[in-house]
């Protein structure tokens, strides 16, 4: 009767603390984002992920915390999968289409899309600007999943291999392993899984990898997986295909060379030509190459560990490494010949040749990029973002434990190879050196990408460090830690003076504080490298990782704001009846690159939707001696404004120019439906006649009538 009484007891205290826990995480949510743009709105979804992290918590109170831990380890690939099917089925995302919300018919708003957890991040404009119209113009103009989609510019021949990348029914599509469930999910369970599959891929290919570089050490090995997967940078930049084929590329290369059995050795060659098609297909040469640097040190250091199990005919694995990703790359390489070449003539981003010797400033921004969410803007997080890599503290420590091994003879061939990456890039972001450039092909990179590499490496060389070097000892008041402590408090001082410099209106004294605070502690317990504090060091790390993950992209279900919205609906019942008609986006005023791409992403052909490569065909009829070649010349969005001066063209940034198009020459852009803030019927005359079709708040369609008898 007792042991019934305390189980139920037990029972019952459970509940009330996971009730407890879900308060105190509703009330701290609302704390955290009490400055920024959030709905208040009561969500379910958002308590019932409380309650779930409330349970997991309350687990550790009432169950033996090795257990738990050791089957979070044994079954971690079930939990992971039953984590993303969780995820894929109930529709959430991390895009930040809600920016939709208040830029397109604000007076209706959408408030079933708004983000249950954090808010939507303007500045990730590439991101709901470009790719997420994209697809969703795919999936509804291009419902047979073309490799051409001639909604995207109004063109015919705007293939859909490369630039853009979208889901196609062709072998290419396995080369972006986020556009595959497009070919078989619902539309938002598809863009669910396009959002969140490459999390789960790189988190356990880097906690694999990890696990090699710590030789088994599993809390480090978490570290790893948590610093490289959940980094402010590729949060902001959402540019994780570089760790999920590369990390993946070299566990496959580890898993082949533990292989005794042909057949399983032939399987793990082609995952990793696989891996490797991915990874080229990531088409981002400025981190593309010093990335790869990074890749092929860790594919030497695989080579010298086995190389005594190494022999000449396993060289014959190349052949489906390379056929592998031949048959992958080529079809998409072929097909989209004509646009590589108008892509790399552009203006911008065209042809680049760097030779370095700036952006070294950027290596110490992991000092205030957890805080980029929660204090104040800081204007581009994506360019300010950065990796928590400590920099430069794991390259000296690196230096002397190599110096260590020497006077005793013992070689880390690992940690030779990545304290010599990390010291050859982080000069060039120091000094500019053209010989090196040409020979790394840095020349094709920038100083402000690459940098971000050398945090990347930071991490490795940590966990190399804390999983092999770590030292036995207490920590005490001799002269050694008394030094040491002096040192972990000047070099995070000395950091965020050159971060205040690099962004002298960002630090103030609160976050210097919090700068301060957290990172001095983290630069003395990996300075000491003791045994005894490594965890609580780790579990530091994880803590803001996970900070990171939950408060830099938002959490939304679905994707009604994209066609939910009164234009939204007008546009696709037109199209039902007049699908190939060519739509134009006119005299949109503030809003002037919003619309483009959100009626485009409702199914209907859009000649000033995001211009991936110039579109001379048509800029030509208007200049036809190409005068203004340098402002369309370029990737770039498109706005267009009716005038009744002469046509001319007008750069207002690097990839965004307007088109004045005189109102007499509107013919020359052949289209049918023209989308605009303006009263456009205000510009009939006796050539043309603009009929009013839909106008509502602030937002209209109107379609040409051309006038022959007045035109001739």
């Amino acid at each position: 009767m007792k042991i019934m009484s305390k189980k139920y007891l037990k029972i019952l205290l459970s509940i009330v603390l996971v009730l407890f826990f879900s308060f105190v995480f509703e009330k701290g949510y609302f704390f955290l984002f009490r400055n920024a743009n959030i709905s208040t709105d009561f969500s379910f979804d958002r308590l019932f992920i409380f309650m779930i992290l409330s349970v997991f918590i309350v687990l550790h109170i009432f169950c033996p915390i090795n257990k738990i831990w050791d089957f979070i380890y044994r079954k971690r690939y079930y939990i992971g999968i039953l984590m993303f099917v969780f995820i894929v089925a109930n529709g959430y995302h991390g895009s930040s289409v809600y920016k939709y919300n208040y830029v397109i018919q604000p007076n209706y708003s959408i408030d079933s899309n708004a983000p249950f957890f954090s808010y939507y991040k303007e500045i990730r404009s590439d991101e709901f600007l470009v790719d997420t119209p994209g697809i969703l113009s795919q999936i509804i103009y291009n419902q047979d999943l073309d490799a051409i989609n001639d909604a995207i510019m109004a063109r015919e021949d705007t293939t859909v291999y490369m630039f853009p990348q979208l889901p196609t029914k062709t072998i290419s599509v396995i080369s972006n392993p986020k556009l595959i469930g497009f070919l078989f999910l619902p539309m938002e369970q598809a863009f669910s899984f396009y959002w969140y599959i490459l999390f789960f891929i790189c988190f356990f290919a880097t906690f694999e990898v990890s696990m090699l570089i710590t030789k088994g050490k599993k809390i480090f090995s978490a570290l790893g997986a948590c610093l490289l997967t959940f980094s402010p940078a590729f949060l902001w930049w959402n540019q994780l295909s570089i760790f999920a084929s590369g990390f993946s590329a070299i566990l496959f290369l580890h898993l082949f060379f533990e292989s005794k059995n042909k057949w399983k050795k032939l399987f793990y060659s082609i995952l990793t030509g696989y891996a490797g098609s991915v990874y080229v297909m990531t088409l981002y040469p400025a981190w593309l190459i010093p990335f790869g640097w990074m890749f092929f040190g860790l594919v030497i250091w695989q080579l010298i560990e086995y190389k005594n199990q190494l022999k000449w005919n396993d060289l014959i694995y190349l052949i489906p490494v390379i056929g592998t990703m031949a048959i992958i790359l080529l079809p998409g390489f072929i097909g989209s010949e004509t646009t590589i070449k108008l892509m790399g003539e552009t203006v911008y981003p065209g042809s680049r040749v760097m030779t370095g010797g700036y952006g070294w400033n950027l290596l110490f921004n992991y000092l205030i990029a957890p805080f980029y969410t929660i204090f104040k803007n800081i204007g581009n997080a994506c360019e300010a973002s950065q990796f928590i890599g400590l920099y430069p503290i794991p390259i000296f420590i690196g230096v002397w434990e190599i110096y260590i091994n020497k006077k005793v003879k013992r070689t880390d061939f690992l940690l030779n190879i990545l304290v010599i990456l990390a010291i050859l890039l982080s000069i060039w972001n120091y000094i500019d050196i053209s010989i090196f450039s040409k020979i790394s092909l840095l020349t094709i990179s920038t100083p402000d990408r690459s940098q971000l590499v050398v945090n990347v490496i930071c991490i490795l060389i940590i966990l190399r460090l804390i999983g092999c070097y770590e030292k036995n000892k207490n920590i005490n008041l001799s002269i050694k830690y008394i030094i040491t402590g002096i040192v972990s408090i000047i070099l995070p001082v000395i950091g965020l003076f050159i971060v205040d410099n690099t962004y002298p209106d960002y630090v103030d004294m609160r976050i210097a504080i919090c700068s301060l605070v957290l990172y001095i502690p983290l630069f003395f317990l990996l300075i000491i490298n003791s045994k005894k504090t490594n965890k609580v060091f780790s579990l530091i790390l994880i803590s803001i990782s996970i900070f990171n993950l939950a408060t830099v992209q938002p959490i939304s279900k679905g994707l009604s704001v994209m066609y939910e919205k009164p234009i939204a609906k007008e546009v696709r019942k037109i199209a039902e009846s007049d699908k190939e008609a060519k739509w134009v986006v006119v005299n949109s005023g503030n809003t002037s690159i919003f619309p483009q791409n959100y009626i485009l992403a409702n199914g209907v052909r859009v000649i000033n939707s995001t211009n991936y490569y110039p579109n001379f065909e048509l800029w030509e009829k208007f200049d036809p001696d190409r005068s203004d070649d340098f402002v369309y010349n370029r990737y770039a969005h498109v706005a267009i404004d009716l005038t009744s001066e002469d046509t001319h063209f007008e750069l207002l940034q690097v990839d965004l120019f307007k088109a004045f198009i005189n109102i007499n020459e509107i013919d020359k852009l052949e289209a049918t439906y023209f989308v605009s803030s303006d009263n456009l019927t205000l510009y009939s005359n006796d050539k043309y006649e603009f009929k009013k079709l839909y106008f509502e708040d602030n937002l209209g369609i109107y379609k040409l009538e051309i006038n022959k008898s007045g035109a001739e």
